[in-house]
């Protein structure tokens, strides 16, 4: 059976640098300090089934329209691109803390060689990225008749 494999490049890079920031900054602060969340790198979770015709991926892009995000095809890998946008608000008054994910993302998955790429679909709806990828139909057996020899 071929396998799907989720590829996030620099995933690990990002999460080192993410754990030494938390360490320098619970050094040279305060922990008890609420530090607003800055990082804009997020990675939207991507849930994969398989099933008899088809292999389906179901994204979370919560507050994403079907405008904010791109799907595409290239030599078998499918890519999943797009931009959740910060929500500005002005708070002069008292304390402000914003801790939802935003900034661009990109995930990208290696797909196997029974897929019939050319009949992909895509819709988004209540914040849920649903792609259905066709699987190559089977050939039934049949039977080939045998010639008595020349």
């Amino acid at each position: 059976m071929a396998r799907i494999t989720a590829w996030r490049p620099l995933q690990d890079i990002f999460s080192t640098r993410r754990e030494i920031d938390r360490i320098f900054d619970n050094f040279f602060h305060n922990q008890s300090e609420a530090r607003p969340a800055t990082d804009s790198t997020w990675s939207p979770p991507v849930d994969v089934v398989d099933s008899e015709d088809h292999v389906e991926f179901h994204a979370e892009v919560p507050g994403m329209t079907e405008d904010d995000v791109k799907v595409s095809i290239t030599e078998n890998v499918l890519n999943i691109t797009g931009e959740k946008k910060t929500e500005s608000e002005d708070s002069k008054d008292g304390y402000h803390l914003s801790e939802r994910s935003h900034g661009q993302f990109q995930r990208s998955f290696t797909l196997p060689g029974n897929l019939v790429t050319e009949d992909i679909a895509a819709s988004c709806k209540n914040g849920v990225l649903s792609i259905s990828v066709p699987k190559v139909k089977k050939e039934e057996a049949r039977q080939i008749p045998v010639n008595a020899g020349k």
